[in-house]
């Protein structure tokens, strides 16, 4: 074939394909994400594909990975630069500032479904367009927001089935915290700065909580025996850790302190979290965020604390697909009409659109010639009865209602037909096994 997918992306098919790409199995998690987000007062926010890249310059980080190496950035025609979206917070909290939401009330939760660009090396669960979920919330600084946050990602990764998950929490301070952890940590580092990676190298003198980020093994050998954040807190950080950790224990989340997350943004401050699964190979971080308090403030808007995640809808999808777990599929046809002959064909085509028009799902045999082939179309829709009507049905007024699981077939009036599959607890015909 001439024409294929660009590396890095694939297709989500109503069949075919891999288990974890039905777009049946995507709208069913994407109605739990919005049913337990709207629970929780999460309300949904769409925002462009793209933005000008100046925006996640300074909102993500100039020393981050993502905008020094995974951007995809272009010049529009008035020779603007533009980046697709790596992530949604910067993107968020623009749209936030720009239709002037702070004016409308204290607290703001926002949720949003949607595809991130990424260059980067593809791999499992890893994708240049990936879909995220997430969310942002605004207004408080307490640890019960916190709390409120890591269980909302939780109880939805709960009502999809997943299970053997691992929640690992940490806090990187406040501003006098980071100060008084850079100081003991570029005093670490600097008898190892010549054998760092030259990323790290870099990050030593802009940005060095980064190198604890890094993925390069000598860079995770060096920083292996570095000193801890947790003993170089603030007392107002170590008492927001240290609550937000008591309510977690009071509402029965279970969490691994990890003084090694620091999340690969710049933005993030206070608290930061990741939730694991050993089913989706290295990549094994299946949902990640923190607090990013001063962020509002810094894109000029009014000094707002903020928090939020984001999980990867392909990861969840393999994972659930790892673990075998079931999920409802979506809507079949109940009835697929098979009509034999042009006059047929027109009475049956009135019969599917009156069955749809009363919210009955219904399809129709518009291309096979042979009644056979017909009925594998039906069996490979899944639909659960199947009608046929030829000429002698018409002269007769009544048409073949055939059960395409037990096989069973009855006559059935034409008259009788619609009010009988609007009553699918009083089938006419045996139901499926």
């Amino acid at each position: 074939m001439k024409f294929q997918l660009p590396k890095g992306t694939f297709d989500i098919l109503p069949y075919g394909g891999e288990a974890w790409q039905n777009s049946d199995l995507w709208q069913y998690v994407e109605a739990i994400i919005r049913a337990t987000a709207a629970e929780y007062g999460y309300r949904e926010i769409r925002t462009p594909i793209y933005e000008k890249t100046e925006l996640f310059d300074r909102g993500v980080g100039e020393t981050t990975d993502i905008v020094m190496k995974e951007m995809f950035t272009f010049l529009d025609r008035s020779e603007r630069s533009m980046s697709l979206r790596p992530e949604g917070t910067a993107s968020v909290a623009r749209s936030f500032l720009e239709n002037n939401l702070s004016q409308l009330g204290n607290t703001h939760k926002f949720f949003y479904i949607g595809p991130m660009f990424r260059y980067e090396r593809p791999q499992s669960g890893r994708y240049r367009q990936h879909h995220q979920f997430g969310v942002e919330a605004y207004g408080v600084a307490t640890p019960e927001q916190d709390a409120e946050v890591i269980d909302l990602l939780l109880q939805v990764y709960k009502r999809l089935g997943l299970q053997n998950l691992k929640v690992h929490l940490n806090t990187v301070g406040d501003p006098e915290s980071r100060q008084n952890y850079r100081d003991a940590l570029l005093s670490y580092l600097q008898p190892h700065l010549g054998n760092l990676s030259e990323d790290s190298k870099l990050r030593f003198e802009k940005n060095p909580l980064r190198i604890l980020d890094s993925k390069d093994p000598k860079d995770k050998e060096i920083v292996k025996n570095a000193p801890s954040i947790l003993n170089h807190l603030s007392d107002h950080a170590k008492n927001h850790f240290q609550a937000l950790c008591k309510i977690l224990d009071q509402i029965h989340v279970p969490y691994e302190v990890d003084d090694r997350i620091v999340r690969g943004l710049d933005y993030y401050n206070m608290t930061v979290f990741e939730v694991l699964t050993q089913d989706i190979g290295a990549q094994n971080t299946i949902g990640a965020g923190g607090r990013y308090d001063g962020l509002i403030g810094k894109f000029g808007g009014p000094d707002l604390p903020g928090i939020g995640f984001a999980t990867g809808l392909e990861r969840v999808l393999q994972t659930m697909a790892a673990q075998n777990i079931l999920h409802p599929k979506g809507t079949r046809p109940l009835v697929y009409f098979i009509p034999i002959g042009e006059e047929a064909k027109q009475k049956c085509f009135e019969l599917v659109t009156t069955c749809r028009h009363h919210h009955i799902p219904s399809d129709i045999e518009l291309h096979a010639k042979k009644v056979p082939t017909a009925i594998q179309n039906a069996l490979r829709l899944e639909a659960r009865y199947c009608c046929v009507i030829g000429p002698d049905e018409l002269a007769q007024n009544k048409a073949k209602l055939k059960n395409l699981s037990t096989r069973e077939e009855k006559e059935i009036a034409l008259d009788q037909l619609i009010p009988s599959l609007k009553h699918p607890a009083k089938p006419v015909l045996a139901p499926l096994s």
